[in-house]
């Protein structure tokens, strides 16, 4: 290796940008919608690479060009000035991945200074090396232009002007009539829900029209379709902060774009037909290896923008034309029905099967594998290998969409009305009215002209009172102890910290889950049951390896000290207990809920607890044991999405995105939708005191 390092010295280092530029142009993209540690090494790992490699390599053609008399130019050292112009061009990074971290955004500035030293360094190889080569002079805009690119993408997160959209009313108004172009009006939809919301933006405050209202109220009653339209939201919110596709979709964005791919084509065309024969051949290789990757990764770039969803919204603003008219509804359709826009798996950890698998473990039980990986557990080398052991994945959603936006539903109704502080409807639009909205409207009818007063004027203030029910949005599972009437008995179990009450909620879920004497009466309690079930386990995985996203301190340390004492008891009964045609699982439920270990409960306060929920929920509400758990489980979920900082949101995004995420995105829709009905009713009753 080392001699060919020394052969191919810099050769070695174009080609590895080029490499690495390959890389991250086809795979950036996927950590979109996978979550496995295999692809999010390999996109960190180009990533990291990609820019200090070009930057290698920049520093060695600048000290060749250092060496070289510019009076005694080498015909070689033409073709590496050429190389300098294609290595600026690969530090502007592929359309795919802009950003590695949401944070590098915030660093944008330093892009522009790395911009103006890299461009320095480039106009010095070919001052000292290329003797006005044209090519190089057309690949060195091309450069500017891609290199500009990837700041002005960084930069536009923070500078964003958040009243511009790519949608205009004419471009709504045109669908609306358009029976063919369902998915298409769908993608804008979802589009125009993002503008309004703009999620990655700490606090944003945002003008909610009738439009986006009427959206919300249109999925309301379908979670399929409100879950595809969060999907969608999340996906614009991903390439804004992660990729350069935003930018490119702009008048601006485009005009670049072309020049960049005119110059870029130029420049192969232009060495193609240009003399060749006082090159060295391995020379003349690596210039068309990078002219054509360079081309390549141009035309891979367009064919992603058209197949993208910002490729879909700029063919709504032309649709009347005949050709993309023509292809705009099969696109839409394919994006919508088969395109993937996140993992849509959710992450499973059983605190109780853990237990059971640390046991095997002591026994001897499990695989070779398992026993190795333990090794490296007890060495302390990877303290949550064993964790992982126990992970598994669930894709089937669509009974938890249901369950989540009903739950949902109900617990904002209750919600709304503690929101004491909040001024009435009535007094909110007499306020606006004398003070915000002059009387513009001259021509229109008296009656109707209240009607539009009202709802322009309130766009904004529903907007902060949507925003004030997700601040208020405390609730652990008070809500749904309420609605059932058990407050009195299980409030104990939700007023411990956050961690503890995720425990012991997780311990009594399982144990009623594989307790065969607990009734189902309602047909909706068998969905109910999975999805407690789902959420419980979701929860514990997030406890497990995400604690600081819901924003818990001790929760190894309580982990720890329960897992050791479940251990402990299922080590007990694996010596003691006689084999019988139970499962292992109901031996340890039957095990706890008969009052075998009583004795040693007083000093384990977090399995006591855990033990005397399960059993309060089944002695007392044995008709309701499923309605309560889900709900208690839905609030902690949603609790959790709302104590989530918008920066670990915006992080968890471009890991394959998280369940947290959505059910984040679905509190803020679910809070229009209700307060959109009640608004309605206030307006009505205002609009018709207001005629007499």
């Amino acid at each position: 290796m080392a001699w060919i390092m020394k052969l191919w010295n810099v050769e070695v280092f174009v080609l590895g940008s080029l490499a690495f530029q390959i890389i991250l142009a086809t795979v950036g993209n996927k950590r979109k919608y996978k979550s496995g540690l295999g692809i999010r090494f390999i996109i960190w790992f180009a990533y990291s690479m990609a820019d200090w490699t070009a930057t290698i390599a920049l520093g060695k053609l600048s000290q060749i060009a250092t060496q070289e008399n510019s009076s005694n130019i080498y015909p070689n050292d033409v073709l590496k000035a050429l190389w300098a112009a294609v290595l600026l061009l690969h530090l502007g990074g592929p359309d795919t991945i802009t950003a590695y971290a949401s944070q590098d955004a915030d660093l944008w500035y330093r892009h522009l200074l790395g911009l103006l030293v890299h461009l320095a360094m480039v106009i010095y190889i070919l001052v000292n090396c290329s003797t006005g080569y044209w090519v190089s002079i057309v690949l060195l805009l091309s450069g500017i232009i891609k290199y500009g690119e990837r700041t002005w993408a960084l930069s536009y997160r923070n500078n964003e002007n958040t009243k511009t959209s790519m949608i205009s009313y004419n471009d709504r108004h045109f669908l609306s009539f358009q029976t063919q172009m369902e998915e298409a009006t769908f993608i804008m939809k979802s589009y125009d829900m993002f503008q309004c919301y703009k999620h990655y933006i700490a606090d944003y405050v945002s003008t909610i029209t009738e439009y986006e209202i009427s959206i919300i109220q249109e999925y309301s009653g379908d979670s399929k379709k409100l879950f595809e339209l969060m999907e969608f939201e999340l996906e614009f919110m991903y390439d804004v902060l992660y990729t350069k596709i935003p930018i490119i979709c702009t008048r601006t964005g485009a005009i670049f774009r072309a020049l960049s791919f005119i110059f870029t084509v130029t420049g192969l065309v232009g060495f193609s037909i240009a003399p060749k024969d006082h090159y060295a051949n391995v020379d003349v290789v690596s210039t068309y290896l990078l002219l054509v990757g360079a081309v390549f990764l141009e035309v891979y770039a367009v064919t992603l923008l058209i197949y993208s969803n910002w490729g879909i919204l700029w063919m709504i603003k032309h649709c009347e034309n005949g050709i993309v008219g023509q292809v705009l509804p099969s696109l839409a359709k394919k994006s919508v029905d088969h395109w993937k826009r996140w993992s849509n798996s959710v992450a499973q950890f059983d605190l109780l099967e853990f237990c059971f698998y640390e046991e095997d473990l002591s026994r001897g039980r499990t695989t070779m594998r398992s026993r190795l990986l333990n090794l490296f557990s007890r060495a302390k080398l990877f303290q949550n290998i064993n964790k992982y052991q126990c992970l598994k994945y669930e894709n089937n959603l669509s009974e938890f969409r249901r369950m989540m936006l009903q739950e949902l539903q109900a617990t904002i109704g209750q919600l709304d009305s503690t929101l004491s502080g909040t001024p009435s409807f009535w007094q909110t639009i007499q306020r606006l009215r004398s003070t915000e909205w002059p009387n513009k409207l001259s021509l229109v009818p008296d009656f109707l002209k209240t009607k539009i007063d009202v709802l322009a004027t309130t766009g904004r203030e529903i907007g902060k009172l949507v925003l004030k029910i997700a601040a208020n949005f405390t609730m652990k599972g008070d809500v749904a102890l309420q609605r059932y009437d058990c407050e009195s008995d299980l409030r104990s179990s939700i007023n411990k910290d956050f961690d503890e009450s995720i425990i012991i909620w997780h311990i009594a879920t399982y144990i009623c889950y594989y307790d065969a004497g607990i009734l189902i009466p309602d047909p909706d309690d068998q969905s109910r049951k999975e999805t407690s079930k789902l959420v419980s386990e979701y929860m514990m995985y997030l406890l497990v390896f995400y604690p600081n996203l819901i924003r818990v301190r001790a929760a190894n340390f309580i982990f720890d000290q329960i897992c050791s004492e479940l251990t402990d008891i299922i080590h007990v009964e694996a010596d003691n207990g006689p084999e019988t045609s139970q499962s292992r699982q109901d031996r340890l439920c039957n095990t706890l809920l008969n009052g075998k270990y009583d004795d040693w409960l007083p000093s384990k306060p977090t399995l006591k607890d855990s033990i005397d929920l399960a059993s309060i929920l089944k002695a007392k509400y044995p008709t309701k044991v499923w309605k309560i758990i889900n709900g208690v489980w839905m609030e902690k979920l949603m609790y959790a999405a709302n104590q989530c900082q918008v920066d670990h949101h915006a992080q968890l995004l471009r890991k394959g995105g998280e369940l947290l995420t959505l059910v984040w995105v679905l509190i803020c829709h679910s809070s229009l939708s209700e307060k959109r009905n009640k608004m309605q009713q206030q307006l009505d009753q205002y609009l018709e005191h207001g005629q007499h």
